[in-house]
């Protein structure tokens, strides 16, 4: 084994279960995997706890690594499945919050912010209904469309641009699968919502 060996040389003998070419690998591509888990939008320690959940991932599937695409590509589809997953447990541990209100005085001036009262127990069920239903829609949505919401909508906010490098597709791909994932959940949340209420 030489560091001056291939990606799929290594990838390879990762599948053997060699130790010193998963640390060659590590070695070449940790910084990579650094980039997309902090452009992702996680926290320090989260983004750390991403790069060594991708190369232990990297790891138990070196096996099933066909040379389909490049090591580096593959490894990128393993961080954003990961990124994925780890937006999917993010929504469902989201808690809901009461909204606050601004009333305004009868003289016309606007009063000090106030705590909106407690929701009644029917506003609650209504509420968990709906959270229910989003995540439920969210799991039908292919993996191409979660990782876009994931990265423009529900937890990083990215800019399209920075979606479009990070997962490495043309910025029509970015705009195209945002509009079809919005659309498809939109959709599958009425739909949710109708049978909730009837």
């Amino acid at each position: 084994m030489r560091a001056g060996d291939s990606d799929v040389e290594l990838v390879g003998r990762i599948a053997l279960g060699d130790e010193g070419s998963m640390r060659v690998f590590y070695e070449r591509h940790k910084a990579m995997v650094g980039r997309l888990a902090r452009a992702s939008g996680l926290g320090d320690d989260d983004a750390r706890e991403l790069v060594q959940e991708t190369f232990v991932r990297a790891w138990r599937s070196a096996p099933t690594y066909r040379g389909e695409a490049s090591a580096a590509s593959w490894l990128r589809g393993i961080v954003r499945h990961l990124v994925a997953d780890h937006v999917d447990a993010a929504v469902r541990a989201r808690t809901l919050f009461v909204a606050r209100e601004v009333r305004e005085e009868s003289d016309g001036q606007a009063e000090a912010e106030a705590a909106a009262p407690e929701p009644g127990p029917e506003r609650l069920a209504e509420l968990a209904q709906a959270k229910g239903c989003i995540q439920q829609c969210l799991a039908k949505l292919s993996v191409p469309h979660r990782e876009v919401l994931a990265l423009r909508v529900c937890g990083a906010e990215l800019k399209e641009q920075e979606v479009a490098r990070l997962l490495g597709v043309p910025l029509g791909t970015v705009k195209s699968r945002t509009s079809i994932a919005l659309r498809l959940l939109a959709a599958c949340v009425d739909r949710c919502a109708g049978i909730v209420h009837a």
